[in-house]
């Protein structure tokens, strides 16, 4: 869409998240790096235990106002992006997604078992979004605690799905497209590891590629997230 000025407003919001994300780097790391020296060896005994303890909650935040840059202009830029269009086989990218990423990644001492179907219907799309879709996805039934993450297809729904074990949302119910883009806002980030932005970068990919994501769960009941492209 474009403004009155001829100006491509996309571009614009895209230009003005990456703008943002740089110019805040200088005083996070300046935050960062203080707090570090304060936190030294040679000066964390000389601070009161209460000090030492609101330095580490400035760094924490600082940490996650980081991460929360990076989400935005990763969010933003999934609009601007053009979209190379081929054949993919969803299964073939899960697997492939969590032989080299997410399996490794799994916590020491926990075991997360996959099911990936076989025989899924093909679909047309943008391989390195809809990796980006799948590992958000995946990544998101591990960060609530999954032991068992299944990716399949809904015959009945005519889409492809990611269900886990995990601790489903606080309300539990479905979740639309509308209330998937506030989600960390839902589950609290002080009660999971993450900024909440994945899946709303997730439904973005979706829209991108003529598709919806939507999702239902249970209060530590486990959840499901189905998702829609382009069909083969």
């Amino acid at each position: 869409m474009s403004g009155s000025d001829g100006l491509d407003l996309g571009a614009e919001l895209d230009a003005l998240a990456s703008a943002l994300s740089h110019d805040l780097r200088a005083p996070l790391r300046a935050i960062d790096g203080f707090s570090r020296i304060l936190l030294s060896e040679e000066r964390v005994g000389v601070l009161p235990d209460e000090t030492r303890r609101f330095l580490e909650l400035v760094r924490d935040a600082g940490t996650e106002l980081a991460e929360l840059l990076d989400d935005v202009v990763d969010v933003a830029r999934v609009t601007r992006v053009p979209l190379a269009a081929r054949e993919l086989d969803v299964g073939v990218l899960a697997r492939e997604l969590i032989a080299a990423v997410l399996g490794p990644s799994v916590p020491v001492g926990r075991d997360v078992e996959w099911v990936i179907a076989d025989g899924m219907p093909g679909a047309v799309g943008d391989q390195v979004l809809v990796r980006r879709l799948l590992l958000e996805l995946l990544d998101n039934a591990v960060k609530f605690g999954a032991t068992r993450v299944e990716v399949g297809w809904d015959a009945d729904a005519g889409a492809w799905f990611v269900a886990d074990d995990g601790a489903g949302w606080r309300d539990g119910g479905a979740l639309p497209a509308q209330a998937l883009e506030i989600f960390g806002r839902l589950v609290g980030r002080d009660e999971h590891p993450g900024t909440g932005a994945g899946l709303a970068l997730a439904v973005r990919i979706c829209g991108r590629h003529g598709g919806r994501l939507w999702g239902r769960a249970a209060p530590d009941g486990g959840a499901t997230f189905w998702f829609t492209l382009a069909p083969a």
